[in-house]
């Protein structure tokens, strides 16, 4: 049976989120932990690459435009290195070619800046529920206006 969401008790690794704007991390941090969700939280793409990533995260919310590594190369470096954690992207660009980008790179959704919270949460979730080692087609489409 498929589960529709996401408790605590369900997630052995916390979500990580990456953005360069202190005040995004600071605030998407604080949501995701008021519904429950164990989180941590990193200023660059470097600041992830450098830590343990023997145990990353459960699923990785993701800001494209960041300084030094982007969040679509963020993402094809992980691939990379063989994480399959679901990603989802979050921008404030509205750019098709930057969507499909991150389409590519095997975003789970896509969302952009503001992020409508029950949207995400509902995307996390669907993110969580999937197989990590293939994709599922219900995910693809999530988007914020």
């Amino acid at each position: 049976m498929m589960r529709t969401t996401t408790q605590p008790s369900d997630m052995t690794r916390p979500i990580c989120i990456i953005d360069d704007d202190p005040s995004a991390l600071r605030g998407m941090g604080r949501f995701m932990k008021a519904h429950g969700q164990d989180v941590r939280c990193f200023g660059s793409a470097r600041e992830l690459l450098d830590c343990e990533l023997h145990e990353v995260g459960a699923c990785f919310l993701i800001d494209v435009a960041m300084p030094e590594m982007n969040g679509i190369q963020l993402l094809e470096e992980l691939r990379r290195r063989g994480h399959r954690e679901p990603a989802i992207f979050i921008t404030a660009l509205d750019d098709p070619v930057v969507r499909d980008s991150a389409t590519q790179a095997g975003a789970s959704a896509f969302f952009r800046k503001p992020v409508d919270g029950n949207e995400l949460l509902a995307a996390v979730s669907r993110a969580l529920a999937r197989d990590p080692d293939g994709a599922d087609p219900s995910i693809g489409g999530g988007t914020a206006e």
